[in-house]
């Protein structure tokens, strides 16, 4: 049995190895595991994950959304810059039309 268990120890080692491999891209996909979270790097890890980016950009891109949203309802909403630019445009023709006269 030893002797079967010693031929195979090459075949361990590369499993162990793809296993370790694993839990790279793990981490650098996720962060760290919550058992893990104690380790020093465990908090550069979990901020420098792609799935940190993926939730930041999410959120700027909210943000986003929010600051258009806001920006049109200025420009075009009720007495928004719209209407106040209509409404000095009737009243230069207004007084444009008691110049002439």
């Amino acid at each position: 049995v030893w002797e079967k268990l010693y031929e195979e120890k090459d075949h361990l080692g590369k499993v162990v190895d793809f296993l370790d491999q694993c839990h790279k891209h793990e981490v650098a996909l996720v962060g760290p595991r919550p058992e893990d979270a104690g380790e020093n790097e465990s908090q550069n890890e979990m901020e420098n994950s792609v799935s940190a980016h993926i939730n930041l950009v999410a959120e700027q891109g909210n943000e986003l959304v929010s600051l258009c949203d806001r920006t049109n309802f200025d420009i075009s909403g009720d007495n928004g810059m719209a209407d106040q630019v209509n409404d000095l445009i009737g009243k230069l023709n207004s007084v444009d039309d008691k110049i002439v006269e």
